[in-house]
């Protein structure tokens, strides 16, 4: 059942668990309760380094926390259909096939956020698609962060104009949020919508961008800072409670995905595990809500 399914997905930092024991399970790529399904006391001794009674009160907690869910489990099935109704985004979503032309109907139909930059928009073919990741590679200095400030600002663009008339949610891990250039590029836009609309001479676009002013803008724009990828995993695992409190929300930045990992030494494999389950956890906020991401 649905409630079965968010407990597998409860991340282990929200039990009573000591931090030195969330941190060696962290270490060892354990985030939730569903990477614990199946590992024994004795697996998770050798794969945390922690003796075989630490790892047995690991399993415990979990476990005693989890019993409601094992009791209840067995009657949620015979109202799946039910449930399937009632869930957070209030629909059953298909399993089955569709064909090519069905996929491709839907992206051609799917909007797009404008970057402003002539050559980036041509080349994804109208800007930064909705549902989808796209990733801003480069060298230090080469502008990706401002491209997300700039990302962030064009997200609150009023349908009128050809946006999407929405909100943005800016992680910022590197510490490099720099909120009066924000305010520059929005006063920008602003100034650039007003000259739209005067030389279209469309009455929507004047009457939208004189309701429209720079605090709107602004507060269209929701920010957090995450100090290390542990806050990063809990942000990303938190998000769709906040987009289902935010349905105007349309663009998801983080700023950047690889840096926390720069500052830890783990294990490589553990490194690329993590940042799989991330990836995956990304594509599917950006398919199931219909919002951009963008790292």
């Amino acid at each position: 059942g649905e409630r079965g399914k968010f407990m597998m997905e409860r991340s282990l930092s929200s039990y009573c668990l000591a931090p030195g024991l969330l941190s060696r399970l962290s270490r060892a790529g354990f985030f939730t309760v569903e990477d614990l399904d199946g590992v024994t006391t004795h697996d998770l001794s050798l794969a945390t380094n922690i003796s075989c009674e630490l790892a047995d009160h690991i399993l415990q907690t979990v476990q005693n926390s989890s019993d409601i869910v094992d009791q209840t489990s067995e009657a949620e099935s015979e109202y799946s259909t039910v449930a399937c109704q009632t869930t957070r985004h209030s629909q059953c979503k298909t399993t089955g096939p569709v064909t090519a032309l069905d996929i491709l109907y839907k992206e051609r139909s799917t909007h797009s956020i404008v970057t402003f930059c002539a050559v980036v928009d041509e080349m994804l073919g109208g800007g930064v698609p909705l549902g989808k990741i796209t990733e801003f590679c480069g060298e230090p200095g080469s502008g990706k962060t401002q491209m997300c400030f700039q990302l962030a600002v064009d997200t609150t663009i009023p349908e009128q104009f050809g946006g999407v008339g929405g909100e943005a949610v800016y992680i910022d891990t590197e510490g490099s949020l720099v909120v009066m250039r924000i305010v520059d590029i929005a006063s920008a836009a602003h100034h650039h919508l007003e000259s739209v609309a005067k030389g279209s001479g469309n009455s929507d676009q004047t009457e939208t961008v004189l309701k429209l002013n720079l605090d709107g803008m602004m507060s269209g724009i929701h920010c957090v800072r995450c100090l290390n990828y542990l806050e990063l995993l809990s942000q990303v695992a938190l998000m769709q409670d906040f987009i289902d409190e935010h349905p105007k929300v349309k663009l998801l930045v983080i700023d950047s995905i690889a840096f926390p990992f720069r500052q830890e030494s783990m294990d490589p494999s553990v490194r690329s595990r993590i940042m799989g389950g991330i990836a995956q956890s990304l594509l599917r906020l950006a398919s199931d809500n219909q919002l951009a991401v963008s790292c």
